[in-house]
């Protein structure tokens, strides 16, 4: 290329060389997710325009779309397929965990970086050097940090002892969103007494609550955080007990 542009520039003054970046958009289909292609591929558009402001003319970007379908497996090989049509200088996407993950580790042999918005589990932190060493995550949500969050929480009130009640899916984010972020929480290291429960398909919540929670992880207060369509619902229920009980925590999501 550079060659290319020498040559041109001694015995071909008038003619210029044009930079193309291929840019590789992974991202759903599907219009139920909240970064589906319909919504994100008009912010990307936004992006490049405001990229070439202050670029030269002769740079020229081509966005290559594929359905990631947030599938590990259908990720990985619409990323090979990408890769080997030489249509890839930068991968946007995929966004759920379970998809990435595997387009992020083979980018390494590539040598060519990655953004997602998702890769939102702690191990894509934990890991990021060995494992991940193109990938830059730019979303808002980070559940390293959030676990942190929550455990700095925990440590104010000194509630020493908390079990988490999550749905496999919850919000329709990504595969096994809650799951996910209950495990970051659950396995950020502390000294606390802690446990788990996947409610399933919920059944009768009030005994489950009985029977998870009751008086081993019961306490002077019941703090709820629920997300509803999308939004968070925090409630914090103050049970009067026995001044010897210790002040615990239960999260539900």
């Amino acid at each position: 290329m550079s060659l290319l542009c020498f040559l041109a520039f001694i015995f071909l003054p008038v003619v210029k060389c044009f930079t193309e970046v291929q840019m590789a958009l992974m991202v759903p289909n599907d219009t139920h997710r909240l970064f589906s292609v319909d919504i994100v591929l008009p912010a990307v558009n936004i992006g490049i325009l405001r990229a070439r402001s202050f670029l030269p003319s002769d740079v020229n970007f081509t966005v290559h779309y594929a359905d990631s379908k947030c599938h590990i497996g259908v990720g990985i090989n619409e990323a090979i397929k990408l890769w080997y049509a030489g249509k890839v200088h930068v991968f946007f996407g995929p966004v759920c965990d379970y998809a990435v993950a595997p387009v992020a580790r083979q980018t390494r042999f590539w040598n060519i970086p990655i953004v997602s918005v998702g890769a939102m589990a702690a191990e894509f932190k934990k890991f990021h050097v060995e494992d991940y060493p193109t990938l830059t995550r730019a979303g808002a949500v980070d559940f390293t940090v959030f676990s942190a969050l929550i455990h700095k929480f925990l440590d104010q009130f000194k509630w020493n002892k908390f079990k988490i009640l999550y749905e496999q899916q919850g919000i329709n984010v990504s595969d096994d969103f809650c799951k996910i972020m209950s495990s970051s929480i659950y396995y950020t290291p502390s000294n606390k007494r802690k446990d788990y429960f996947n409610l399933g398909d919920l059944g009768d919540l009030e005994n489950i609550i009985i029977s998870e929670i009751g008086i081993g992880y019961g306490g002077m207060y019941i703090g709820w955080l629920e997300f509803i369509n999308g939004k968070r619902d925090t409630t914090l229920i103050p049970r009067p007990l026995q001044p010897h009980i210790l002040v615990d925590l239960f999260f539900f999501w």
